[in-house]
């Protein structure tokens, strides 16, 4: 449309510059203004309906079996766009959005024990970060992959019965507070401000937990740069489940400034499930040039799912 619609030879040069104008606020649109008032990725499906109801407004001159395909065009790409909000607001309860991505708490219910139990989950764009019961009875149960069972769940339960300190990269829900003893510290690394909100505000594990709890706001490794050693038992590193991970945090240097803060017979554990990546490789060859002990667990959950 924009080359059949281009003025001549004379007025070219500001036709260029207003369709570069557009590229700067269809990014300032995209970048800036969605994040803030769309309360999902749904920016997509609306530019598409956009696109289309211009392209009928460009070509009502034209011949009615074109106006009528492109009727048809705005109908599909409508249709799309409310599937799309039904779809993302379906058993949620609470959204919010912002730079880092869309966060979702949704309530399910489960069968569990021959009764039915309500759930409530944080969704971090299309990744689980963190399950919670909400009946009293098990609310304070460890699930997902941060069960008893888990590689997590087995490195903490070796430290049971002396106090420990457990630094944790990524916060989720807070899962990994139902570990905690009374006499135990638990320090939380995130970078987004509204998983700590989430966290405190929809969940219980923070709030139930009988150790001390801490959060620290801003990027982990940054901030433990900056921090005196915290001498932990644990180090556990749970920011690589989406398809776009941080990779400053699973570096040989990074791995240096872990070490920092880890005690001598400390555990740095690592969740490397991944749909996307094998992290693996990466693990051992890191794990070898700092000459550390390492092992690896794979555990296959009860509807077929994997934790490693």
């Amino acid at each position: 449309e924009l080359a059949r619609l281009r003025p001549g030879p004379r007025h070219l040069t500001l036709f260029y510059l207003i369709v570069s104008l557009g590229g700067v606020v269809g990014g300032v649109l995209v970048g800036i203004v969605a994040p803030v008032t769309l309360p999902g990725y749904l920016e997509l499906e609306i530019a598409l309906v956009v696109i289309a109801a211009l392209a009928l407004v460009t070509n009502l001159e034209r011949p009615w079996p074109i106006q009528l395909m492109i009727t048809v065009v705005i109908a599909f790409t409508f249709a799309a766009l409310v599937y799309r909000v039904q779809g993302f607001t379906e058993d949620t309860i609470h959204v919010e959005r912002n730079h880092y991505g869309v966060l979702r708490v949704k309530e399910n219910e489960s069968r569990m024990e021959g009764e039915d139990m309500k759930y409530r989950s944080l969704v971090h764009g299309a990744i689980l970060h963190g399950e919670q019961y909400l009946s009293e009875k098990y609310r304070r149960s460890a699930t997902t992959y941060y069960k008893t069972s888990s590689g997590i769940g087995r490195a903490i339960l070796a430290f049971e019965g002396k106090p420990i300190r457990v630094g944790v990269i990524g916060l989720g829900a807070g899962s990994l507070a139902v570990y905690a003893d009374a006499d135990d510290t638990y320090r939380f690394y995130d970078i987004n401000p509204a998983v700590i909100e989430v966290a405190n505000t929809w969940f219980t594990y923070l709030k139930d937990s009988p150790g001390k709890m801490e959060t620290v706001l801003g990027d982990a490794r940054l901030s433990l740069e900056r921090e005196a050693p915290q001498n932990f038992d644990v180090l556990a590193i749970d920011a690589f489940s989406g398809d776009s991970i941080p990779v400053h945090l699973i570096t040989y240097e990074a791995f240096t400034e872990y070490l920092r803060h880890l005690k001598p017979e400390g555990v740095i554990a690592f969740h490397v499930s991944n749909r996307f990546l094998d992290l693996k490789p990466v693990l051992l060859a890191i794990a070898e040039r700092h000459k550390l002990e390492y092992a690896f667990l794979h555990e296959t959950g009860e509807n077929g799912g994997t934790t490693s």
